[in-house]
C-alpha cells in the first residue's frame, strides 16, 4: 500500500482492494466506490503532489482468512492538518495476498 501512495498510481491503489471491495460513502459521505473500476476512478482523483494522507495507530484483529483493521488517519496539505478521521478496513485473504473488502472512513467532526 506504501508504495501505491507513494507513487500516485490509481491502479496500484485499486488494486490493494477485492475485485468487489468497497470504500463506503467514497471517503466524503457520498456514493459508495463499488468494484476495482470505481475504485481505480475515485483514486484517480485524489489529489496528488503535497497531499498526504497518514494512517496511525492500527489495531488488527484476524480471524482465519479475514481481518479488521481500525486506524486513525490524519491528512496533510503541505505542512497543514486538513483533515483527521478514523478508518476500518475489513480484509480478506485472497489467493495468499490480504486485500480490501471493505473501507469505511469516518471524518472526525470539525
Amino acid at each position: 500500500m506504501r508504495r501505491a501512495r507513494l507513487f500516485r498510481s490509481a491502479p496500484d491503489l485499486a488494486a490493494l482492494h477485492a475485485d468487489d471491495g468497497v470504500f463506503a460513502g467514497g471517503g466524503t459521505g457520498g456514493d459508495d466506490g463499488v468494484g476495482r473500476a470505481a475504485l481505480e476512478a475515485f483514486a484517480a482523483g485524489l489529489a496528488g503532489g503535497s497531499v498526504h494522507r497518514l494512517s496511525l495507530d492500527h489495531v488488527i484483529d484476524v480471524d482465519g482468512d479475514e481481518a479488521v483493521c481500525r486506524s486513525s488517519i490524519v491528512v496533510l496539505a503541505g505542512t497543514a492538518v486538513v483533515g483527521a478521521g478514523r478508518v476500518t478496513d475489513h480484509l480478506r485473504r485472497i489467493g495468499g495476498a490480504w486485500r480490501i473488502a471493505r473501507r469505511t472512513s469516518t471524518p472526525d467532526p470539525a
